[in-house]
């Protein structure tokens, strides 16, 4: 497996999160044991509404190996993510 610094996948955000997800937003990334800071965008152009969920691009500050099916967590002192789940696209 290839280390990478840019993911993409879906990601739901909990509903009782304050605002909608519409651009780049910083994030806690946490795949195992590991914790990498990173940016959060939404895919396809439209915003992710709290309770709602879509495709995402996270880029991260370093490289990380994650395999397709794989669930990570992040946050944001912004958002609350239930879950993103690593996609090839």
């Amino acid at each position: 497996f290839a280390a990478t610094k840019s993911l993409a996948g879906r990601f739901t955000l909990l509903g009782d999160a304050p605002d909608p997800v519409k651009a780049f937003v910083p994030v806690r990334f946490h795949l195992y044991s590991s914790e990498v800071v990173g940016k959060l965008r939404p895919l396809g152009g439209e915003p992710i509404e709290p309770g709602g969920s879509g495709l995402v691009e996270i880029r991260l500050s370093q490289p990380v190996v994650a395999v397709r099916g794989d669930r990570i967590a992040s946050a944001a002192s912004s958002m609350s993510a239930e879950s993103f789940t690593y996609r090839d696209l």
